[in-house]
């Protein structure tokens, strides 16, 4: 324990224990200069200078006390004019019972690896205007009779800190300033091109500048001339600073093994929307065993259709628009399975507004679905239990209540009417309070617990609503439609439920159907209406309705898209794997 606070105390990054409401309880020795115990991450000096900067802190703190790792880029103050760029990382610590408990917070400068991204976002537009010559320097390299000269341009002997001329193993002195790791294979490449078994190379080294210190030089060599015995006499040669160039590789190299090594699933697609990349774990899971083969698959392709279906339809479209997307889909695994995910897609421009790529990050959702599947469960089967025991118990005992007040207005009517006409009174009310109690155990166990259970419960949906409301309203069930998980059943009648009260309530639509169809491997849902449609962009709606039916259809694997139809109404779509849950 001792040696591991040895360790984060020496780290130049900060790390942080905080309780769930962003005060800081420990910390290694970092930030103790600051005033930053028992207060909350946004209130610190670092952030506390902007209130949109507090904002992102306090956001960042939010999202983990709800479970979330989250993560932020942030410029914080380190003195009154220096700012820093940031990676701040708060992660949730859960109890045994799932409960956030403590939350552990990161920062790390990141100012050098922006500025190595900036550098070479610069390198690459000097690239793209045909100036990199500017930067490189030119040598001409003479031997003769043992001895040997080399003539540098301005530019080279700033960049290897050698005079405009240098004799008499002038080439040594550049070579006795190669770094020890690249020293035996550029000498032995020298020998090649001095004794004639190449006439080229192209050469990345480390070299020591006398002035900078360690850089990195890129190195084009060719011998123009030789001698009588086939030894070089003359070479010209080009030579540039890739220093900056070879640090972002560094990072790339980095970020790329941090990719590899997430659990998250990460992929990157051309503009088309064909895959550039994925990482070993996504590729491992759908089965891309050969990375050069990745361009045959498209982004939609990762998901099993109904998910394909919402990202083509929905989540490209709103990335192109507004730069990200995020949602809930799923992965098709290479043996078939479904993956549930929280998915985000980014679209990347350059600064013109050209799309460049677009990535996507996906992360598995199934130890959460299952946790809400079991939460769900436990509520249907405290409902189940509450619906029958109002069936069983209360409904019963007011049905004995009410025969015995019958036969008691039919004693008192000969001779006492007054008495009778109140106890009448008593009886009516006892069957309205019965009538009550049917129904609300009828809301609380609406699907029957067999195969025939949601059909039964769908035609009484619609009789019911159709007999209240006027509009004309039916059922149709395809293909047998039977459904032995009570847990499915019963959600998907509450998803028509509630697609059938939307219909009634904002649709103004005449006409309303519910169709059930049974594919074999999978159940259909539809309840579809002749009104005035949603909105143009399904995702924009916010209405709790939406997100519940969403939700429901989770729960037992499945999904709910929100389509027009050929009338101008609304088709709400739910499709669920036929054996959930129990089964």
């Amino acid at each position: 324990m001792q040696f591991g606070r040895r360790v984060l105390d020496s780290l130049f990054a900060f790390v942080g224990v905080l309780t769930p409401d962003g005060t800081l309880t420990e910390a290694n020795r970092a930030p103790l200069l600051a005033d930053v115990f028992g207060r909350k991450l946004w209130e610190y000096y670092w952030f506390n200078y902007a209130p949109a900067v507090q904002s992102l802190a306090w956001e960042v703190v939010a999202r983990a006390s709800r479970g979330e790792v989250a993560r932020v880029d942030i410029v914080a103050r380190v003195h009154a004019t220096q700012f820093a760029t940031i990676h701040l990382m708060v992660a949730p610590l859960l109890n045994d019972r799932g409960a956030v408990t403590h939350l552990v917070a990161s920062a790390v400068d990141i100012t050098e690896r922006k500025q190595i991204e900036d550098a070479l976002r610069a390198s690459e537009a000097r690239l793209v205007l045909a100036v990199d010559a500017a930067s490189m320097g030119m040598y001409n390299r003479v031997e003769a009779n043992g001895g040997n000269s080399i003539t540098l341009d301005t530019r080279a002997q700033d960049l290897v800190g050698l005079g405009p001329t240098e004799t008499d193993g002038a080439f040594e002195n550049w070579l006795i300033r190669l770094h020890p790791d690249d020293a035996g294979w550029v000498t032995e490449l020298d020998r090649q091109l001095a004794d004639g078994r190449t006439d080229r190379a192209l050469l990345e080294y480390r070299y020591q500048h006398p002035a900078r210190g360690w850089v990195w030089l890129y190195h084009v060599a060719r011998v123009i001339e030789r001698g009588t015995d086939g030894r070089r006499s003359r070479e010209i040669g080009l030579v540039q600073d890739i220093t900056n160039r070879k640090r972002a590789e560094e990072v790339t190299i980095r970020q790329a093994a941090i990719l590899e090594a997430t659990p998250d699933y990460v992929a990157t697609a051309a503009p088309n929307g064909k895959i550039v990349f994925m990482n070993r774990a996504l590729a491992r899971l759908v089965g891309a065993t050969d990375p050069a083969a990745f361009d045959l698959w498209t982004l939609t392709q990762l998901h099993p259709t109904w998910a394909a279906g919402a990202v083509a339809a929905v989540g490209l479209p709103t990335a192109l628009r507004d730069g990200f997307w995020s949602g809930e889909t799923a992965i098709q695994t290479a043996d078939g399975r479904e993956v549930p995910t929280s998915q985000t897609i980014i679209a990347h421009r350059d600064r013109s507004g050209e799309l460049l790529y677009l990535s996507t990050i996906l992360r598995d959702l199934t130890r959460s679905r299952e946790l809400e599947r079991r939460v769900s469960q436990a509520v249907d089967g405290e409902q189940l239990r509450i619906g029958q025991e109002l069936h069983d118990g209360v409904g019963q005992e007011l049905t004995g209540l009410a025969l015995m007040a019958d036969t008691l207005v039919k004693r008192l009517r000969p001779s006492a009417p007054a008495e009778a006409a109140l106890a009448a009174t008593i009886t009516a009310g006892l069957e309205r309070v019965r009538e009550n109690i049917r129904a609300l155990s009828r809301g609380l166990v609406p699907v029957e617990l067999d195969p025939e259970g949601l059909r039964s419960a769908l035609e009484d949906l619609v009789a019911r609503t159709a007999t209240r409301s006027g509009v004309a309203s039916s059922f149709q069930c395809v293909g047998g439609g039977g459904i032995t998980d009570p847990t499915a059943a019963t959600q998907l009648f509450r998803i028509a439920q509630e697609a059938f009260g939307n219909a009634l309530r904002h649709s103004d639509a005449s006409v309303i159907e519910i169709i059930l169809q049974d594919h074999g491997n999978q159940v259909t849902l539809t309840v579809r209406d002749n009104g005035r449609g949603l909105p143009t962009d399904p995702a924009s709606c916010t209405g709790l309705g939406l997100r519940i039916m969403q939700h429901r259809a989770r729960l037992v694997g499945g999904g709910v898209q929100f389509l027009p139809t050929a009338s101008g109404g609304t088709a709400v779509v739910c499709t669920i794997p036929k054996r959930t849950g129990r089964e």
